[in-house]
């Protein structure tokens, strides 16, 4: 139970990592990397909480936020659903 925490945790410090890192330059190595680390099915939620809070404090980047999410949303529309 505490290695599933553990596990759980680090992915979404990754995720949140990963989101904080985005802009127009970085999106396609970040979103890479992020399917390589991250089960995203699985990680839903923090994943759009994430992204949601992050849009809201930087709206600039909005349309980098938009992007990511097409993308996932384009690979698994589970995830693109929620």
């Amino acid at each position: 139970m505490a290695k599933q925490r553990e596990t759980w945790q680090d992915q979404r410090r990754v995720i949140n990592g990963t989101v904080n890192r985005l802009n127009s330059g970085t999106i396609k190595p970040l979103i890479q990397e992020l399917f390589q680390k991250v089960n995203l099915v699985r990680l839903r939620g923090p994943l759009c909480k994430s992204v949601l809070s992050a849009a809201v404090s930087s709206p600039k980047y909005s349309d980098v936020y938009a992007a990511i999410i097409a993308v996932v949303n384009s690979k698994l529309p589970e995830v693109g659903e929620l």
